[in-house]
């Protein structure tokens, strides 16, 4: 439906359900592309395939695993671009736009700027409020309120999450639920009901608008290896904080343990939720708890989840 009525905003899509589907769709198809699952999250299972022999030997390993049981997305691959500045050093190309419906009128509460993701595509976090210039975040505002209309979504709180092109914003998903972490983030750095307002939007009921943050809050999740599947040789697994300006701390990973980066961003081994001044020292934070896990890890021998293809 976004298709339809927004195409700036959409991308060339195929749905695949079989592997007579994938061969059909890849004679066409101008790689490279994104591969996929519907019904899955956390990027688990999300793949570059970089040609169409590289495709194919994809769909072939996944039918293999017996992953189709869910249907796949192929999708072209976009290229994001700088919106943050050349001096950017902590964001990456996407974002999500957080946001509230009821009764068809949509209550935007904020832009959420994405770190830098873990290969293959694991999320490592979402900060708020983001550091895009005011004129950047209402395109993107317009670009979510698009998404909601064509869906003709009525009642509830969106988690729409879009890629920073040199064209604009593309829409990457629509998730008709806040983002995981959204609501503790306004609670700690807000005035900002985020709980009653998401209630009275089911209900029909009025939301109000959100004025702003207090300061900047940040939830990080932490992910080990480059994409290959890693044994975490050490890791300081008992580490605790004082800090007052870290709100949750949790390691659950352990040494000897298996990390496989198949599995998406439930792939971390731990995550913190953190606050601070600006966005920039939620970062410093992060830098702080990550130096203090101290995590070392060697790539684990005799596994391939990276199909590496002809480009």
């Amino acid at each position: 439906m976004v298709s339809k009525f927004y195409p700036e905003l959409s991308t060339v899509a195929h749905k695949i359900r079989d592997k007579k589907d994938a061969e059909v769709i890849a004679k066409n198809f101008e790689f490279p592309g994104m591969l996929k699952p519907v019904s899955m999250a956390g990027s688990r299972l999300a793949y570059k395939v970089e040609s169409r022999k590289h495709f194919l030997e994809v769909i072939e390993e996944l039918a293999k695993e017996e992953f189709f049981h869910t249907d796949f997305i192929l999708e072209e691959f976009l290229l994001g671009s700088e919106w943050y500045g050349k001096e950017n050093v902590f964001f990456d190309d996407y974002v999500s736009v957080e946001s509230i419906v009821s009764n068809g009128k949509i209550t935007h509460l904020a832009v959420s700027s994405k770190p830098i993701i873990a290969k293959p595509f694991r999320e490592t976090g979402l900060v708020v409020p983001s550091t895009l210039s005011q004129s950047k975040q209402n395109q993107l505002y317009e670009a979510a309120s698009k998404v909601i209309r064509a869906l003709n979504y009525k009642n509830g709180p969106t988690h729409i999450e879009l890629k920073l092109t040199p064209s604009g914003p593309k829409l990457i998903e629509f998730n008709p639920r806040a983002g995981g972490p959204v609501p503790f983030l306004f609670q700690t750095s807000s005035e900002y009901p985020i709980i009653n307002q998401i209630i009275q939007s089911y209900l029909g009921e009025e939301v109000g608008k959100f004025s702003c943050f207090n300061n900047s809050s940040a939830f990080f999740s932490f992910q080990v290896g480059e994409g290959e599947k890693v044994i975490l040789d050490e890791i300081n697994d008992k580490v605790t904080f004082e800090d007052k300006n870290i709100k949750e701390f949790f390691i659950f990973k352990h040494k000897g343990e298996i990390i496989d980066p198949a599995i998406g961003t439930s792939a971390m081994i731990g995550f913190a939720y953190v606050v601070g001044e600006t966005p920039a020292k939620c970062m410093e934070i992060r830098d702080k708890i990550w130096d203090k896990i101290n995590v070392k890890y060697s790539e684990s021998k005799g596994f391939k989840n990276e199909y590496k293809g002809d480009s």
